[in-house]
């Protein structure tokens, strides 16, 4: 089997966990989870500024000489995770096949000073593809908190307040977390990911902000529904009404034919 060296955060989380899951179902590869320093891709997630000089010397220093002995890598789909200031990037040679959305593309030509022309997409979009014939519907709302928010009380009011709702634990591995999504009829989340393989599947979902332990600014919500030409305001439980299945249903808003051109491009413009 081809084997790839892919960066992407080494963290407890379905989403950065989706890099081997679908590059090696749909694209057919082994992946070696390495540095920024080092790797042909960069992949899903919110890796983006990993690339850019630290602000310590002797890290800068030492990402001054990796760039050079390693100049080439190639970024599909991944994005900024903030909207602040970034350092320049210390790898020479970037090809920009994907970004995750508009804003990173735009902190990306900043950061070079010359336009680029990647695709506009999020990697976790194909999650349906990787896992195949969507299950039936036996829920109807899946509720899935950042791995950061595991015991935020919002997260239990909102499954005690909706019948039939499903606990989805984002730390789980992504067969059982995709399975779980594609399981319920719309889906709630603080987590980007829960929302895009919601997205993969046309299922109608809706984002909370339950807390500030992420980080980032939300930046990375912005960004991704920027390759939709959407904007985007989270969801806050006013403590008063909580959201209902029919109106998250109601409210979605973004169009078939949006995600599956998403879908196309993210598979067009993998570079290897």
């Amino acid at each position: 089997m081809k084997k790839l060296n892919v960066y992407y955060a080494l963290v407890d989380n379905m989403g950065d966990k989706l890099n081997p899951y679908i590059m090696h179902r749909l694209f057919g590869f082994e992946i070696r989870r390495v540095t920024p320093l080092t790797c042909e891709l960069s992949g899903i997630g919110s890796g983006l500024g990993q690339f850019t000089f630290s602000d310590k010397p002797w890290l800068a220093m030492g990402e001054w000489f990796a760039g050079r002995r390693f100049p080439e890598t190639c970024i599909w789909g991944t994005g900024f995770i903030r909207s602040g200031h970034e350092r320049p990037f210390y790898r020479s040679k970037m090809h920009f096949n994907a970004v995750r959305g508009e804003l990173s593309k735009k902190k990306a030509e900043k950061l070079i000073g010359a336009c680029i022309n990647p695709m506009l997409g999020d990697g976790g979009i194909l999650a349906e593809k990787a896992f195949g014939i969507r299950p039936s519907v036996k829920y109807s709302l899946g509720v899935a908190a950042h791995y950061k928010e595991q015991n935020h009380p919002i997260f239990k009011h909102i499954l005690d307040a909706t019948p039939g709702a499903l606990w989805i634990d984002m730390r789980g591995e992504p067969e059982t977390v995709i399975r779980d999504i594609a399981s319920c009829e719309a889906v709630i989340s603080s987590s980007l990911h829960a929302l895009i393989v919601a997205d993969s599947f046309h299922i109608p979902n809706l984002h909370i902000h339950a807390s500030d332990a992420m980080l980032g600014d939300g930046f990375k919500f912005k960004d991704y529904y920027s390759a939709y030409s959407l904007g985007h305001i989270p969801y806050e439980y006013d403590g008063e009404h909580m959201i209902t299945v029919s109106e998250i249903i109601d409210n979605y808003c973004i169009p078939y034919n949006k995600i599956e051109m998403m879908k196309e491009n993210m598979i067009k413009s993998f570079p290897f």
